[in-house]
C-alpha cells in the first residue's frame, strides 16, 4: 500500500498494482476495487466529492465519490512529465 486516506465511514488505499480500494472502516470489507492506473498509485487527494489519484503512468485520474454502479474515472489529466506523487 502506498497511499491511505480516510474519509468518513470509508477507508482509500491505493498500491502498486494499480488500483484503488475502498474499504468500509466499520466491518473492515473490502466494498470496491477500482481499476485506476496502468502503473503504481503514488497519492491519494479527497476535495469535495472527488477523490484525486496520481500515479507512476504519469497520470492523475479523478473519481467522483457518489456516483454507483461502472465505476470509472470522470477525468484523467495526462501529460506531466514525470510521476505524480
Amino acid at each position: 500500500v502506498a497511499s491511505v486516506l480516510v474519509a468518513g465511514v470509508q477507508l482509500y488505499s491505493a498500491a502498486w498494482d494499480g488500483y484503488v480500494r475502498v474499504w468500509s472502516r466499520v466491518t473492515g470489507e473490502c466494498l470496491a476495487v477500482w481499476a485506476a492506473h496502468t502503473d503504481g498509485i503514488q497519492c491519494l487527494h479527497l476535495g469535495g466529492d472527488f477523490l484525486y489519484s496520481g500515479s507512476l503512468d504519469k497520470s492523475i485520474k479523478v473519481w467522483n465519490i457518489w456516483e454507483q454502479g461502472d465505476r470509472s474515472p470522470v477525468a484523467t489529466l495526462a501529460g506531466h512529465s514525470g510521476w505524480v506523487n
